[in-house]
């Protein structure tokens, strides 16, 4: 049996005007603009979803689960839509977060590691999310060197 399309419930933008009801100040997140910068609505100026890898060679893809792409050495910026972006990259903990935890703790105080995990219905993926939590707080007890988005 196939799959019946989602009903259509709007663009990005028009996703933006209810966000701004809850909180006028959103600014960043991640909008699934890897394949079409195009398509970011103009309040989305910090994003971690640009699917490249932020350190060495600029312009490498990665693909998610692995643990090296929420490495952070530099930001990319560009302008779309005539507007400054600026993107970090992150990677996603949906199986293990063994490797990020080898990542992170390889960081130097000028590198950033990003990462994310999505709604809990897909793959239990509050336990993750938890797990990486108690993770910082061990690294970083009073919160000072993360934050979290």
């Amino acid at each position: 049996m196939g799959k019946k399309p989602e009903d259509y419930l709007g663009s990005l933008d028009d996703f933006m005007e209810k966000v701004k009801l809850l909180d006028s100040y959103v600014n960043s997140g991640c909008v699934n603009e890897g394949a079409d910068k195009m398509v970011m609505p103009d309040e989305i100026i910090y994003s971690t979803c640009s699917g490249y890898m932020n350190y060495g060679v600029p312009g490498v893809f990665l693909e998610d689960g692995d643990k090296n792409k929420g490495r952070n050495d530099y930001i990319t910026v560009s302008y779309v839509n005539g507007i400054e972006r600026k993107w970090l990259a992150h990677s996603q903990f949906y199986k293990d977060i063994s490797g990020a935890k080898q990542v992170f703790d390889s960081l130097n105080s000028s590198q950033v590691y990003g990462g994310v995990v999505h709604s809990a219905q897909t793959n239990n993926q509050e336990d993750y999310f938890y797990e990486l939590l108690d993770f910082l707080h061990d690294r970083d007890p009073l919160g000072d060197k993360h934050d979290c988005i």
